[in-house]
């Protein structure tokens, strides 16, 4: 198995239901990827050229929280816990085109007025791959996951993965070149699985796809944080 820690921007914060907040990404103008709003969560844009896929990688997605001065590492915080189900890689057909033969694989395409389809799978075209097959991985229901604490914040795993790194490489590797984080960490067998029962130990929450998936993001409120 090859599973990654993969960092992403700071998550935007809404409440879903009174009381029960979720952290993801929303740009206005953009797709959200990885998608949680359905009955998969769903990666399909953001660093799945440079991933290994494979049925059964678990990929934690994090965002990593500087000091102004961008010298130290104050909270690694994991949003998305994702484990790419049986069956769950997905080649498109033709990487810049939807419309496609297979396409029935993935049930939404055809309503163009699907959330699901608005606010991910419409965004190909901003995405253009020339040499490269595209690819949607779609996450198993059960393991896969946004671990909360018992206030609704996502879970701190700087202290975990500082036990795995040194403190100075994970400051190498979590730091943003020209604004953008394109690194990914690799883990070995022994890391991702030790690493994903702490996660479950550190959460007291679960925010699971049942709980997401008749939600349209972009109708949510932003929640400062």
């Amino acid at each position: 198995m090859s599973c990654y820690i993969l960092h992403h921007y700071k998550r935007q914060k809404a409440e879903y239901k009174k009381w029960c907040f979720v952290y993801y990404e929303n740009y206005k103008w953009n797709n959200i990827c990885p998608y949680i709003f359905n009955k998969e969560f769903i990666h399909t844009f953001c660093k799945t050229p440079t991933i290994k896929k494979e049925e059964w990688n678990i990929n934690f997605w994090i965002n990593a929280e500087w000091n102004e001065e961008w010298t130290k590492i104050e909270k690694v915080l994991c949003d998305i816990v994702f484990k790419i189900k049986k069956d769950g890689i997905i080649y498109w057909e033709r990487a810049n085109d939807l419309r496609w033969s297979k396409a029935k694989i993935i049930l939404w395409y055809k309503n163009s007025q699907s959330h699901q389809y608005q606010n991910h799978f419409s965004w190909y075209g901003q995405h253009i791959l020339k040499r490269q097959q595209r690819v949607s991985l779609f996450a198993d229901k059960k393991e896969s996951f946004q671990p909360q604490d018992e206030n609704w914040n996502l879970v701190d795993i700087k202290d975990l993965l500082e036990v795995r790194y040194w403190k100075n490489e994970l400051r190498k590797l979590l730091k943003p070149k020209r604004w953008i984080w394109v690194r990914r960490i690799e883990l070995s067998d022994k890391d991702w699985a030790t690493l994903y029962q702490e996660i479950i130990s550190l959460t007291n929450k679960r925010i699971f796809w049942k709980d997401l998936s008749n939600i349209n993001p972009r109708r949510l409120t932003e929640i400062d944080y």
